[in-house]
């Protein structure tokens, strides 16, 4: 079965190479991997075009990232879609067990996956992964479970869902970032769908490298989890 790998991507992503290797050597080889150009600059450019003919590049006219991601989702026949972020690393088995996640519960929309740090990550990277991981930062961002088991939310730098349900239910809050995924999955639970989780589809995520990059990130998460508590309390 087809699945579309969806990444959309602003400014300069110095880790997009990296990150469309990492799908490229992927064991599961039945992909649509579509780029989305949400304002990206000249070597992320230059990138895309390294990979033209291995990809489908969308411009999402600066719109945000859940308009980029819910536009690629529409330009796509797969039966399922996985999102992953550009400054992410996926193992090479991540597809496939993102699919075990749905074998074992057939009736899940949802399956999201662990992230870890890349071994070539800063000090600062790993202070940050440690702070976000003992917190539990942002409603689950991050899953200690051994087995796959039902969630209330997965992020979506990590995440599959059954595309027929993405669309029917809406797909992401455009407008929304980042917790666009938060308010998505607090949707489906909400009319009782099922999420689920599998410790083993691994991605490996870059963090912020210094103490600016890192306030402006919990901004704009502070920022948007008032606007998810005014509009649905706590």
């Amino acid at each position: 079965m087809k699945v579309a790998v969806i990444i959309p991507v602003r400014g300069r992503s110095v880790y997009l190479k990296k990150c469309l290797d990492s799908i490229f050597s992927l064991n599961y080889k039945d992909l649509d991997v579509i780029v989305v150009d949400d304002g990206i600059d000249s070597d992320s450019r230059s990138v895309l075009d390294s990979f033209k003919d291995k990809i489908k590049i969308l411009n999402s006219n600066l719109k945000g990232p859940s308009f980029a991601r819910n536009l690629a989702v529409n330009s796509t026949d797969a039966e399922f879609v996985a999102f992953v972020d550009s400054d992410c690393i996926v193992d090479k088995n991540w597809i496939d067990e993102l699919l075990a996640g749905f074998k074992k519960f057939p009736f899940a929309v949802s399956c999201g996956g662990t992230q870890y740090l890349p071994d070539d990550s800063n000090y600062f990277e790993k202070k940050v992964f440690n702070f976000m991981e003992k917190l539990n930062f942002i409603s689950d961002y991050t899953h200690n479970f051994k087995d796959i088991v039902k969630v209330k939310h997965n992020p979506s730098y990590n995440v599959m869902y059954k595309r027929e349900i993405f669309l029917k239910e809406g797909g992401f809050k455009e407008g929304l970032w980042p917790a666009e995924d938060v308010e998505f999955d607090w949707r489906l639970i909400r009319k009782g769908y099922t999420l689920i989780f599998n410790p083993k589809a691994i991605v490996y995520h870059y963090k912020p490298k210094n103490l600016k990059d890192f306030l402006k990130m919990m901004y704009r998460y502070g920022a948007s989890q008032g606007y998810l508590v005014k509009r649905y309390g706590f």
